[in-house]
């Protein structure tokens, strides 16, 4: 499992797909979706840190990534330099993401 997927682009047909591929291999209950934008912050960092309700692996699902802000970027870049091992990131964004 990587520490982190990213897709950009915006061929949304070809992001669902990665989307689709990714997805079955979590339990239901092991995915977490984020998406910037709304009325509260979101901690990606943070989310992909914290320990799942469930043994085995997680995903941390972000979409609209490209939404994120500068300062969630480098928290990501911070995680990534030493990554949860159970945990997957998958960043998903629109073009000019990536």
């Amino acid at each position: 499992m990587k520490a982190a997927d990213l897709t950009a682009g915006s061929d949304w047909q070809m992001v669902g797909a990665a989307t689709a591929r990714l997805r079955p291999r979590f339990q239901a209950e092991s995915v977490e979706q984020l998406s910037p934008g709304g009325d509260e912050p979101i901690d990606v960092a943070a989310s992909c840190n914290s320990l799942g309700l469930f043994p085995g692996q997680r995903l941390v699902l972000v979409r609209n990534a490209e939404a994120l802000d500068d300062d969630a970027v480098a928290a990501i870049v911070g995680y990534l330099a030493s990554p949860t091992p159970d945990t997957c990131l998958g960043l998903f964004g629109g073009a000019g993401f990536g």
